[in-house]
């Protein structure tokens, strides 16, 4: 899994793209952000990741094992 930062010279946003995308089970397509993008790099990293973590973790909290799995190419990505 790679999550890839770029800083625009030209804007204040830091934008982030991820080279996997999870598809837990209860999700019915796997999870892109429609907003790739934040302020600053620590809140780009902090958003790419939560986003990634979340639907995991619902996963995780209605017993469903983890699994390698769940992270599918992202097309058009990193």
């Amino acid at each position: 899994m790679t999550i890839e930062l770029g800083r625009h010279m030209a804007g204040d946003r830091t934008e982030y793209s991820f080279s996997r995308a999870i598809k837990a089970p209860l999700q019915p397509i796997p999870y892109r952000t429609s907003l790739p993008f934040h302020d600053t790099p620590a809140g780009a990293l902090r958003k790419a990741v939560s986003g990634l973590t979340e639907d995991y973790r619902l996963a995780v909290d209605e017993d469903h094992e983890p699994s390698e799995v769940w992270l599918v190419e992202n097309h058009g990505e990193v």
